[in-house]
């Protein structure tokens, strides 16, 4: 039977033991057998441990299996065992698909060229395993990395709407200015659902950032083209 898998994080922590931190991300983690969220082992915040040894003790604690660095550390009951990789709905799984994982993992290097490219293939991809991988990377402090990101996210459709209301109410600026960008890319690619988006959002015309409240300004106008333009052809 496949199980549940903990995502960890490494950053760099000079002052660790290891000279890195495990973390185990806040936003909840993805059900191997489900494809769906699930319940954070460690509540609504996010874990930092100082050694591997101690993440992996504390994960296990929680019953769960954890990956790091694309290493399986199964729970001492189970063996590790490898899902399949879930095509896109309405095509066959091909070698692209396999490749997912590897890419998943390429969104935590150190290159933001790196992380652009790895978005770029995955948006392309349109795998719901990018999902929440993308979503951890809406506060990147690279603003190419964070403009390949909302394409990619805005690539995944419906799919994507949960995790772009949860952006907009983040209190991190960069996550609330990536949410704003992936709903002009929704626009452009789903009208309807764009829109429906961007009432939510309208509250961010008066965020207390003024570089998200200038990127609202903007989609406001972009949206309003869309819709206008369309309206225009339509009774040409």
């Amino acid at each position: 039977m496949d199980h549940d898998l903990v995502y960890v994080k490494k950053h760099p922590r000079p002052d660790n033991p290891e000279g890195v931190a495990y973390v185990v991300p806040a936003v909840g983690i993805r059900g191997k057998t489900t494809d769906k969220l699930i319940p954070h082992p460690f509540g609504n915040c996010s874990a930092e441990f100082s050694t591997l040894q101690d993440t992996i003790e504390a994960v296990h604690r929680a019953g769960y299996a954890l990956e790091v660095d694309g290493q399986l550390y199964p729970l001492p009951d189970q063996k590790p065992v490898f899902r399949s990789v879930k095509p896109a709905a309405g095509r066959p799984a091909t070698l692209f698909d396999t490749m997912v994982p590897v890419l998943v993992r390429m969104l935590d290097d150190n290159s933001p060229n790196v992380v652009s490219s790895a978005a770029y293939a995955l948006g392309e991809l349109k795998s719901t395993e990018a999902l929440e991988p993308l979503f951890h990377c809406f506060a990147h402090e690279d603003g190419t990395v964070r403009k390949h990101v909302s394409e990619a996210m805005a690539k995944l459709g419906g799919q994507a709407e949960g995790a772009v209301r949860r952006a907009l109410a983040d209190k991190n600026y960069l996550v609330r200015l990536t949410a704003v960008a992936t709903v002009a890319e929704l626009v452009a690619r789903d009208r309807a659902l764009g829109l429906k988006l961007l009432e939510e959002a309208r509250p961010l015309l008066a965020d207390d950032n003024w570089i998200v409240r200038s990127q609202m300004a903007h989609l406001v106008g972009l949206a309003a083209h869309a819709v206008f333009s369309a309206d225009a052809d339509a009774t040409a």
